[in-house]
């Protein structure tokens, strides 16, 4: 994956988060993974992309994982609604129900 254009053109990055969330919805975890990984190997300060990495550790079960990829989104993006959910339901799966309820 070839990094953005200077001229501000997003368009490549764009298309590949709109194929990788197209596997991560068909539950090809693996390749959505790796897509994400390109992503931000390309363009580290892409929130979108930390926090669907942090769905996916969710949806795996590392929980640990999830929390750090979300915060990771959060302090790019702070208020980004779908990475506090996804932290909060990380929080919530270790019984961390004071610091879950915080994000939700």
């Amino acid at each position: 994956m070839r990094r953005p254009r200077d001229d501000g053109g997003m368009a490549e990055i764009s298309e590949a988060l709109a194929i990788a969330v197209g596997h991560h919805q068909a539950g090809r975890l693996g390749e959505a993974e790796e897509i994400y990984r390109r992503i931000l190997a390309a363009e580290p300060r892409r929130a979108q992309a930390w926090h669907l990495l942090g769905m996916i550790a969710c949806e795996a079960g590392s929980f640990d994982a999830a929390i750090e990829l979300s915060r990771e989104a959060l302090q790019i993006q702070p208020g980004l609604a779908e990475a506090l959910n996804n932290l909060g339901n990380a929080l919530k799966a270790l019984g961390k129900r004071y610091e879950a309820g915080e994000c939700f």
